[in-house]
């Protein structure tokens, strides 16, 4: 049986010993791609998707599980900003997403913007307000949403109530039961 080399652990510990390798080790490491900084180059990953998406939604709000060109980007910011509590995010970072818009808490007024947008997007394609529980719409659980949103009308705002009513939003989720 042939037993792995635990690469993962190997690469660590050459990181961890960067001072003490000699410049024709550190040569042939770079040369062969090593990334002396992962947990930075991720960030700096993310960072890059979340600025497309910015450009793209005109927005800085990303849903929990919003997946952004295959890259988890809703659960990269959630983890940056449980970092951020923590303790645990540099000044660099925190400053490199403040320059972006980022938003620290996740308000209920944010969350109901996030869930408009995907219904809006819906309705646009679809012509009507009727999404089906499991149904998630460019990476927002947008039928969860919906069922919330149903049960909590009298917490909503006049204006959000407005928004839901002009794309034909239906209160009463018993009304679609013949229509499915």
């Amino acid at each position: 049986m042939h037993k792995q080399f635990p690469l993962g652990k190997w690469l660590n510990i050459r990181r961890n010993q960067r001072r003490s390798l000699s410049k024709a080790q550190i040569k042939q490491l770079d040369e062969l791609g090593m990334d002396w900084d992962p947990f930075e180059t991720l960030f700096l990953e993310g960072l890059e998707v979340y600025k497309k998406y910015i450009l793209r939604t005109g927005s800085p709000d990303v849903a929990k599980n919003h997946v952004e060109e295959g890259y988890p980007l809703g659960s990269w910011l959630n983890t940056n900003r449980v970092q951020k509590k923590q303790g645990k995010l540099s000044v660099s970072r925190i400053k490199a997403l403040n320059s972006c818009g980022m938003r620290w808490a996740m308000k209920s007024d944010v969350q109901f913007e996030l869930g408009l947008r995907a219904l809006r997007t819906f309705v646009e394609r679809e012509g009507h307000a009727d999404s089906k529980v499991e149904h998630i719409e460019g990476g927002y659980r947008l039928g969860r949403w919906v069922s919330k949103v149903r049960g909590r009308r009298k917490s909503l705002s006049n204006e959000q109530v407005a928004a839901l009513d002009r794309l034909g939003f239906i209160w009463d989720g018993r009304q679609l039961r013949g229509r499915r």
